[in-house]
């Protein structure tokens, strides 16, 4: 599978935004490549320690900047 097909998958899972179609191509590719199980799980892992930094830094900021 092309690659930047896999991440625009990937982005559009994440998003909520996916097609009946697109997730059940998606759904075929994870189960028959290992390759794209681990891409998925990089890029799983990768936003969700984006999003917790983002919310450790935002209150990191609530904290130190006056009311």
């Amino acid at each position: 599978m092309n690659e930047a097909h896999l991440q625009l998958l990937f982005d559009k899972y994440r998003d909520g935004g996916l097609t009946e179609e697109e997730r059940a191509e998606l759904e075929r590719t994870l189960l028959s490549s290992p390759q794209a199980r681990q891409a998925f799980w990089e890029h799983a892992r990768f936003h969700a320690l984006l999003a917790q930094w983002g919310q450790e830094e935002w209150g990191r900021r609530m904290a130190v900047e006056p009311a």
